[in-house]
């Protein structure tokens, strides 16, 4: 029987070499940047844009307005 080393084309397999290169890529995956606050709504607004047929740069102008609306409600952190 052939080992799966052989059959994937090495001849041999650090596993300890592995185990290290699966483990950086993780961490480097968790590292990733928050998106800033005007991606964010850039992308809502685009969004909304795309759905009801809106103007994106008036979208985003009226998300940039600070609303009086719920402002006694906070939000979760």
């Amino acid at each position: 029987m052939r080992s799966p080393a052989r059959f994937l084309g090495a001849e041999t397999v650090n596993f300890d070499k592995l185990v290290c290169i699966m483990t950086t890529t993780k961490a480097t995956q968790a590292q990733r940047k928050k998106p800033s606050q005007k991606a964010v709504l850039r992308a809502v607004a685009s969004s909304t844009a795309v759905e009801t047929g809106q103007n994106v740069a008036q979208l985003e102008q009226k998300l940039r307005q600070p609303s009086t609306r719920f402002a006694h409600i906070k939000l979760a952190r």
